[in-house]
């Protein structure tokens, strides 16, 4: 009588764990990527989801929110130079916000540098005090139109002290 019920137990916890293993939770401002077979499958956002055990899995569990950035340059006319910039994953370029830069943080940083750098040298202290809206939107747009090539939205760039 044993041997009876141990087989339909037996099938009911293997499909339990199937059914927990196919089934996830993405949370809220939050974005997965699930690759099949290491190939990219697709995007799922905020909700309850299902998938293929054990043929897909999730590659990249990415934060939505909005993250901060600062830059802190020394310049030729100036000590320093603190700039604060906050940017998201475009919630349409998920896998290549993930796929194209290893480290998004580190290209921001980089872009960020390279334009405080042509900006700032070609003003005097004053000017750079009294045009840090300027210089800081002029940041914002060029960086912003590098880092959309790779998913990114630059939301909003602030030059937070010129020393």
């Amino acid at each position: 009588m044993a041997v009876f019920f141990a087989g339909p137990l037996i099938i009911i916890v293997l499909l339990i764990v199937l059914l927990s293993a196919a089934l996830f939770v993405v949370p809220q401002q939050q974005a997965y990527i699930i690759e099949r077979f290491g190939k990219f499958l697709k995007v799922q956002f905020a909700g309850i989801h299902i998938r293929i055990p054990f043929v897909d899995r999730i590659a990249m569990k990415t934060n939505m929110r909005v993250n901060q950035l600062n830059v802190q340059l020394e310049t030729k006319t100036l000590d320093n130079v603190v700039a604060s910039t906050q940017f998201r994953v475009n919630p349409n370029d998920v896998a290549p916000a993930y796929y194209e830069l290893r480290d998004p943080a580190g290209q921001l940083r980089s872009y960020m540098e390279d334009a405080l750098r042509s900006a700032i040298p070609a003003l005097s202290l004053d000017d750079a005090f009294a045009r840090k809206d300027d210089v800081a939107f002029d940041v914002q747009k060029t960086v912003g139109a590098e880092m959309s090539r790779f998913g990114f939205t630059v939301v909003k760039t602030l030059i937070t002290a010129i020393d």
